[in-house]
């Protein structure tokens, strides 16, 4: 039998806004469904999963929680699965972090957050490996994750990290642009930051004054910046920037990274002249 099967066919499934949302938030979870659920598919697809899902949150509590599911022939017997997201176990510390999580089928039931569904383990589709990554706004806020189990062949690679990593990224500013829309006091936030400055800006650099990783190149990576080069390097590790440098100065100045815009010309003049200057740290 081939695998091609498990791949284009599949139950697609959410969880609806509950009745206790604010007329706001519930018009921009609508306004998300369709780019969740697509998200949902096309990580599926790109992971070559039995299963793909991914979970939408606001804030940092579970209280408006939804869930969206794309699950491939294997799982039918699971496809009317509609029980809210508690926040529990694994999937809680999936929202904690702002990186990706790649574990292999082991390495998931021995984690220390792995808790096997608790009184869902009757129902909860069952998984084997998992591979989640964080959707992270241009304000720094966690929108949820996006995740992934039960690989077609094998575990999950790198090489599947980074398909999800990049696929996440554009998720999460396809989410943004909704949510200037439909949540108005994100809407007046939101355009500072994504035009790439931060709550802690790089300073000012004066003629002839040394360039620093600390106080002038670390203030211009975002969170979003950091989990959606992760498959490549650390942007938040200065012994990671500088060792690759040269690589970091060269999509900077193409215009590939940032993923959502590039940036202004002073701040890759800038990153230039901390190469030139030996990377301090």
């Amino acid at each position: 039998m081939t695998t091609e099967p498990f791949l284009n066919t599949y139950h697609n499934a959410r969880t609806a806004p509950s009745a206790e949302v604010p007329a706001d938030l519930a018009s921009f979870m609508l306004a998300a469904d369709p780019v969740l659920a697509e998200a949902v598919e096309l990580a599926r697809i790109l992971a070559r999963a039995h299963q793909g899902a991914a979970t939408q949150l606001i804030g940092d509590g579970w209280a408006h929680a939804r869930k969206y599911f794309s699950l491939s022939e294997k799982y039918a017997e699971w496809a009317d699965y509609r029980t809210p997201a508690k926040g529990f176990g694994i999937h809680a510390y999936a929202h904690k972090v702002t990186r990706p999580i790649r574990l292999t089928d082991e390495e998931l039931r021995a984690h220390d957050e792995w808790r096997n569904f608790g009184r869902e383990i009757d129902s909860h589709p069952p998984m084997r490996g998992w591979l989640a990554v964080p959707l992270v706004g241009s304000d720094g806020v966690n929108y949820g994750f996006i995740q992934a189990s039960d690989r077609l062949e094998g575990e999950f690679t790198e090489q599947d990290e980074a398909n999800l990593v990049r696929l996440a990224a554009l998720t999460s500013t396809a989410l943004d642009a909704l949510s200037q829309l439909h949540l108005h006091d994100y809407r007046r936030e939101v355009p500072e930051l994504s035009s790439g400055s931060t709550s802690d800006a790089p300073k000012e650099v004066s003629v002839g004054q040394e360039v620093t990783y600390a106080q002038h190149i670390r203030p211009l990576f975002r969170d979003r910046d950091i989990q959606s080069m992760s498959f490549a390097f650390d942007l938040s590790s200065y012994e990671d920037v500088r060792a690759n440098a040269e690589a970091i100065h060269e999509k900077l100045a193409a215009g590939i990274m940032p993923c959502d815009g590039r940036w202004p010309d002073q701040h890759v003049e800038l990153f230039r002249t901390w190469i030139d200057q030996g990377s301090k740290p």
